[in-house]
């Protein structure tokens, strides 16, 4: 219904129902009743503009903690309540801890009920952003597990925090993502990119003036650094500042880090870059006071090479991703098609996969998405590499498992997934090693 707020309501007491349905409507509210789970489902499937669910633990045909778990894995940034009587209040618990966002006991305070969705739902952006939920239950693996736990360490502080990775693996949104965890009051989160201005830019957004000019009308200290508003920032792509704006940001670093600026509690600044900072430091291209004040926390973010295990989920949140921004049915990935994707190094990381899927299902046709669809994904490893043809007597066991790897790979057409089955190995075994022989 045009203008409302989409709802779906779970809930199996025609009596209970029958008060939140009529308390929810006319309130701004659209909302759809269910009494099971799996009708629930099919809704929520085949419904993308739905913006929330409300859950009773106790269903008919399934748990609704199931039923929660499997609406968040349709719809990732669905906003999830549960409906549960009072002497089940500990359930309610961990079902938020699951990622339901509120609960709401019988018999319900409507007041409290309708305010609490409206709200909620006044603040979800239907389309959702190309990066996901940082949740520790969402991903399988250890790299992106790692990042989380450092992220929710991080953003229980103002201290600077510098987030290093791939391109395009989600450095930014880790930074959004901490921003919006750590502040107690609504603040700005602004982020300078450094790859889309001059030196000289730079220096004027973030101090407030050119020192390569002598006679700038701006001072120092007029800059973004140096607001007294309550603000995020993010500098992207920090490797890029100049060695003046090095020696700037360093004193500022200091100046913030004493007990009675105001620029202490006011600013976080959080910076990204997908070079090795250590490494510019070695060749003297960047201060080394600077990389340590930079990285009092610092996380690493996995690009997709690292993170397999979480290729098939990442590419169910992406096609949700483009359903409810395109306000379509939401097509399946066949298994074939899923195979593909999960061996592909994806050099583009996340947008890369993106992109590959918007493609997929614009050509896509009676709701699957197969091994057609995918436009030609070219391995990065290279197949006719040749193999030193060192004497048997002299190959190291690393060069042994160097060339059995690359004449599998050879073989199975690049393919990792059939090289780990006749190397009767793991495939993140096979990962490992591509990565440790450099292929």
């Amino acid at each position: 219904m045009e203008g409302e707020l989409s709802v779906i309501v779970v809930e199996d007491d025609p009596i209970a129902a029958k008060i939140l349905i009529e308390a929810l409507r006319g309130n701004g509210v659209h909302p759809s009743l269910h009494t099971h789970g799996s009708d629930a489902l099919r809704e929520l499937a085949s419904s993308p503009s739905c913006r929330a669910i409300l859950i009773d633990l106790s269903l008919p045909d399934m748990e609704g903690m199931d039923l929660l778990r499997e609406a968040r894995r349709i719809n990732p940034g669905l906003a999830c309540f549960i409906l549960t009587a009072r002497n089940h209040v500990e359930s309610a618990v961990t079902a938020m801890k699951a990622g339901a966002l509120d609960y709401f006991t019988k018999p319900f305070d409507l007041p409290k009920v309708v305010t609490t969705v409206r709200e909620t739902l006044k603040t979800i952006n239907p389309k959702l952003n190309k990066n996901f939920i940082l949740r520790d239950d969402h991903w399988k693996s250890k790299a992106m597990l790692e990042a989380i736990r450092l992220a929710d360490i991080a953003a229980a502080s103002d201290k600077p925090l510098l987030i290093s990775g791939p391109n395009h693996s989600g450095k930014t949104y880790f930074a959004r993502n901490i921003h919006t965890r750590r502040q107690e009051k609504p603040s700005e989160f602004i982020t300078v990119d450094l790859v889309s201005l001059t030196a000289k830019q730079a220096e004027i957004v973030l101090f407030g003036a050119n020192l390569q000019q002598a006679d700038s009308s701006l001072k120092l200290g007029s800059g973004l650094l140096y607001s007294r508003s309550k603000l995020t920032v993010c500098i992207r792509s920090v490797d890029r500042l100049s060695p003046l704006s090095q020696t700037l940001l360093l004193g500022w670093l200091k100046l913030s880090s004493e007990i009675n600026t105001p620029h202490r509690t006011t600013i976080r600044l959080i910076t990204t870059t997908s070079e090795d900072l250590s490494q510019l430091v070695a060749k003297q291209l960047f201060v080394s006071d600077l990389f340590y004040a930079l990285s009092t926390y610092h996380i690493w973010v996995p690009g997709l090479a690292e993170r397999v295990e979480d290729i098939p989920q990442l590419s169910e949140d992406i096609i949700t991703s483009i359903c409810v921004e395109q306000q379509r049915k939401r097509p399946t990935l066949t298994p074939q098609a899923l195979e593909i994707l999960s061996d592909h190094i994806w050099p583009g990381n996340v947008s890369e996969l993106w992109s590959v899927l918007s493609h997929a299902m614009a050509v896509t046709k009676d709701g699957l998405i197969t091994e057609a669809d995918l436009p030609n994904l070219n391995s990065l490893i290279a197949s006719n590499q040749k193999i030193s043809h060192l004497p048997k007597s002299v190959m190291s066991i690393d060069d042994l498992n160097r060339a059995a790897l690359v004449s599998t790979l050879e073989a199975c057409g690049g393919n990792r997934r059939r090289a780990a089955k006749k190397l009767k190995v793991s495939l993140r075994t096979v990962y490992n090693m591509i990565k440790r022989y450099d292929l």
